[in-house]
């Protein structure tokens, strides 16, 4: 293409935006984690590439997604929550792994998960993550590095035997998720299952 004028220009320029801003709202997004929650995954302050249309592709925030399709156990998901009592914000933004999907079952005794009645986690090193604040954990760090998987899905977290859950089912529409770092962090133990339209997008690795 040709270039004569200054118009030409703005022209290049101004659609460049427009494509900008339509791949950012409509595509991708990004996610810098202000904690530890998915080490030993994600190391605090990483950031993060988010495909917002893994899922289907929404038109605004929380709102209805076309064409959409349902999360798979060991995604990594951005998704908000709101309405949280004890946060000055009204609603907070988390990066988690789903561990179990609608309809089925989860359950947590001494640490190990269980989905479905078959478990995921095994013990690998005992092995504190790197720099772990003594002021969050309060007290001598004793979680441990494990192996868990879902599916083809193989990964690391640090885990200790005092985290349960009762078991409970998955109600359709809905993700049950876990941070990485199962220890101090809040995940579906705390907040409850993820409905679908809460989910903002799959992470990039």
């Amino acid at each position: 293409m040709r270039i004569n004028s200054w118009s030409d220009y703005l022209y290049i320029l101004f659609s460049a935006i427009i494509f900008a801003v339509i791949l950012r709202w409509l595509f991708i997004s990004f996610y810098i984690f202000p904690s530890q929650s998915m080490t030993p995954t994600f190391a605090e302050k990483s950031i993060v590439i988010v495909n917002k249309a893994a899922y289907g592709i929404k038109l605004t925030p929380g709102g209805k997604a076309f064409f959409s399709d349902m999360p798979k156990r060991g995604d990594l998901i951005l998704f908000v929550v709101k309405e949280k009592v004890h946060l000055a914000a009204p609603e907070a933004y988390y990066v988690r792994r789903v561990i179990a999907v609608e309809n089925e079952s989860i359950e947590i005794k001494a640490g190990r998960v269980f989905v479905d009645d078959r478990e995921l986690g095994q013990k690998d090193l005992a092995s504190p993550p790197i720099g772990a604040s003594s002021q969050v954990y309060q007290g001598p760090i004793q979680e441990e590095k494990w192996n868990e998987s879902l599916s083809w899905i193989k990964f690391k977290v640090f885990n200790e035997d005092k985290v349960h859950f009762p078991r409970q089912k998955i109600p359709e529409g809905h993700v049950f998720v876990l941070s990485d770092y199962r220890v101090g962090f809040e995940d579906s133990r705390d907040f409850g299952m993820i409905p679908l339209q809460n989910i903002e997008g799959k992470v990039i690795k």
